[in-house]
């Protein structure tokens, strides 16, 4: 997959395809852009964005040329937090892991940006299948707006939802840490247990095949002297 610049001519009879029913459509864009989906519409809003919040949208290409996703982003200079918005995937491929794979590559070509400390982005509590795949990719909740927006009789919470940059490697660094005395203590066990051994096997010689004893020499040899002293000490009596 790679992600390369939307173009309207090419992409629109693509995607328009991918949103069927309004509701969909709502979960998607919060209103924003009037149902059902228009060129001309799809033509004008991103330049709105653009010139509000810097947004340029993007597509994602699988492996085969096709066009299976699509998503907005900027950078928030002030907070140094990249935000993806008006997420979307093929209807044909969800569930398939696509959408993961796309948030990843956005999430990678974010921090490419030396300014980027941390990508962000919203999504409605009830959208659960979008929710997960964000949790696959790393995001945590930072912040919940229960009643956000409205549709018909129904009343969506919206999740904020964040990424850091270092997130991944601290992740790495602590799972390290938390592994360091593990093996110390291991180690520490093997070299006890070892020099026990060594201790042991010079003590106890190994045993050359005479009777009596099977650990060792020393110890027969110490038993035999033991029965003659007691021998002695009933011939003495």
């Amino acid at each position: 997959m790679k992600i390369r610049a939307f173009d309207l001519d090419d992409d629109f009879d693509v995607i328009k395809t991918w949103i069927t029913d309004e509701r969909t459509h709502m979960m998607w864009c919060a209103n924003l852009i009037t149902y059902p989906l228009e060129k001309e519409k799809l033509r004008s809003f991103p330049s709105e964005i653009a010139g509000k919040f810097g947004d340029s949208p993007f597509v994602a290409v699988d492996d085969e040329g096709r066009v299976v996703g699509f998503y907005c982003y900027s950078l928030n200079h002030e907070t140094h937090e990249e935000m993806p918005k008006f997420v979307m995937v093929d209807a044909s491929v969800r569930g398939k892991g696509i959408g993961k794979e796309m948030i990843k590559l956005a999430v990678r070509n974010a921090f490419s940006d030396p300014d980027a400390l941390a990508v962000q982005l919203n999504v409605f509590r009830e959208n659960s299948r979008a929710k997960r795949c964000y949790e696959g990719v790393g995001f945590t909740e930072r912040k919940n707006t229960p009643n956000a927006f409205k549709y018909k009789d129904e009343s969506w919470g919206r999740c904020n939802m964040i990424i850091k940059r270092y997130t991944g490697l601290m992740t790495a660094f602590v799972a390290v840490v938390l592994l360091i005395p593990t093996v110390i203590i291991s180690a520490i066990f093997v070299f006890i247990t070892k020099v026990r051994y060594d201790k042991l096997s010079t003590h106890y010689p190994k045993n050359d095949g005479l009777v009596g004893d099977k650990h060792s020499e020393t110890y027969q040899v110490t038993v035999v002297d033991l029965s003659y002293y007691k021998k002695k000490q009933q011939i003495d009596k």
